[in-house]
């Protein structure tokens, strides 16, 4: 039996206009393929388009010292509990999580 996976919570106010702006361009409606794929390596590209064909559901993250802690801790399959004013909104699984120097990507499903 593989090991337990870890659940992340993420607490969002509706207030915050630009997250609730990327909360939907990122998640609901997902990031065109085109507008990342220069930034990801081919083979993390062929596995993301298994889930969908043109689109990648990701959350990113500014490397702050918090941020940093959780990102150490993800593994794939991990979970994501998305709160907006305390009302669980998304139940996000992680396929991968990939890293380059300016910009942090978690790719979900």
């Amino acid at each position: 039996m593989g090991l337990p996976h870890n659940v992340f919570y993420v607490r969002l106010s509706s207030r915050d206009s630009r997250a609730m702006e990327n909360l939907h361009r990122t998640i609901d409606a997902g990031v065109p393929i085109s507008a990342v794929r220069d930034l990801l390596p081919v083979n993390l590209l062929a596995n993301l388009t298994q889930y969908h064909p043109s689109l990648v559901f990701s959350w990113g993250s500014i490397p702050t010292p918090a941020n940093q802690r959780i990102w150490s801790k993800m593994r794939s399959g991990d979970y994501f509990f998305v709160l907006v004013d305390n009302t669980l909104s998304y139940i996000i699984r992680v396929i991968t999580r990939f890293v380059r120097k300016n910009c942090k990507m978690h790719t979900m499903e």
